[in-house]
């Protein structure tokens, strides 16, 4: 108690001006304390959104490419129940059933299959290049057709360029493949 009747002495005996003048000063010092605590605040709570916002992003990326390793998990077993269940599959002998079932024997004019390593351990892609002349359009497409039902071969490319001797008629380059385990 002391202390605190020793500081009204001191305040008693102080002029009002320079009272005036101390109390300002103090709470000059409060406001400007205070504000630096606001501002320090608010730039801790923009720095951890900020953070929040980087981890978001980050976790949306990782779910990402969670699922994208479950689709592609989901791919190799279909793959693989494909290539298990007729090992024995040839690019080549399919091509030319499709071809005959279709009655395009006398169209194809070249064929030519090879096989090429893949990156992967498991596979090769068999390949096979085949050109066809003298189609109309209705015969493209139900070749396209006939070869899009088995699954286990896809087109990589189809090229069709019009033949200007014959009416209605083109020429096309198709190149279809399929998977096949790599034998060692």
């Amino acid at each position: 108690m002391k202390i605190v009747e020793q500081m009204q002495e001191w305040l008693d005996t102080l002029e009002s001006a320079i009272f005036y003048r101390y109390l300002v000063s103090i709470l000059s010092i409060i406001m400007a304390l205070a504000g630096l605590i606001i501002y320090q605040y608010y730039a801790t709570v923009s720095e951890y959104t900020d953070q929040i916002e980087a981890i978001n992003e980050q976790r949306q990326d990782v779910q990402e490419l969670l699922e994208k390793a479950y689709l592609v998990k989901e791919q190799k077993e279909t793959v693989n129940a494909m290539l298990k269940a007729d090992p024995n599959f040839k690019i080549d002998a399919y091509f030319t059933e499709v071809v005959n079932q279709l009655a395009l024997q006398g169209n194809l004019d070249m064929k030519k299959a090879n096989r090429i390593e893949r990156g992967d351990q498991k596979y090769d892609e068999s390949i096979l290049n085949a050109k066809l002349s003298s189609m109309n359009m209705k015969e493209v497409s139900e070749l396209l057709e006939k070869i899009e039902e088995n699954k286990r071969v896809y087109i990589k490319n189809v090229e069709i360029e019009k033949i200007t001797k014959k009416l209605r008629t083109v020429e096309v380059q198709i190149t279809i493949a399929t998977l096949q385990p790599r034998t060692v």
